[in-house]
């Protein structure tokens, strides 16, 4: 029997290496990508996925765009979205759009991980994941709301434009202190070519 191929999509490298040494067996072919544009690419390869464990907010292509492209072209039936910024109740469209799907949210144990993978790939995922997303409700219930997908994105986006705008301070800051140390090298030599014009001075009055 040939290895079923799963593929990890997330834009953090941590938490890639957390999911494929945690899925990884002689059982499954694992692949990964950081984007939504890295794995279409992937799966224009190698598909069909077994199953597909994705990031939901992303740069780009975020997980549930990246899933409704993959399952219209038929690349992958079953899903596991994660995040650590919305809960099921922020996804409406996910029941209805894949039918064979389960949520995490981060940070999630390595058991917690298990039980769901275990769930989506047995021959009969759907009671299963209906019984398991009932038990998550009741927990998610007791944690404080997620923020709305939007606001979160434009959270991220403003994140992105500070980090852009702190390199760039930075580099000018780098820049500032180059030009700064070579105006104190070149004051540095203008002193001591002055001080050497002062010390022979003396010298040619004393010849005089």
């Amino acid at each position: 029997m040939s290895a079923q191929k799963v593929l990890i999509v997330d834009d953090e490298p941590a938490i890639r290496t957390l999911l494929r040494c945690a899925i990884a067996g002689p059982d499954f072919r694992v692949f990964e990508a950081d984007c939504g544009a890295a794995a279409m690419s992937i799966a224009a390869q190698q598909a069909p996925f077994a199953l597909v464990v994705s990031d939901i907010l992303m740069p780009g292509m975020d997980g549930i765009e990246l899933a409704k492209a993959m399952a219209r072209d038929g690349q992958a039936e079953r899903f596991l979205f994660i995040s650590g910024y919305c809960d099921p109740g922020a996804l409406p469209a996910t029941g209805r759009d894949f039918p064979t799907s389960a949520f995490l949210a981060k940070p999630f144990s390595i058991s917690d991980l298990l039980k769901v993978f275990r769930e989506l790939m047995c021959e009969n995922p759907q009671a299963i994941r209906a019984a398991s997303l009932r038990e998550h409700r009741k927990k998610s219930a007791l944690r404080r709301p997620a923020a709305p997908i939007d606001a979160v994105r434009a959270l991220r986006r403003k994140a992105r434009r500070l980090r852009g705008r702190r390199d760039e301070l930075m580099r000018e800051t780098v820049s500032g202190l180059h030009t700064h140390a070579l105006l104190m090298h070149e004051i540095a030599l203008q002193c001591a070519a002055i001080q050497a014009i002062h010390m022979t001075v003396p010298r040619r009055r004393a010849n005089l």
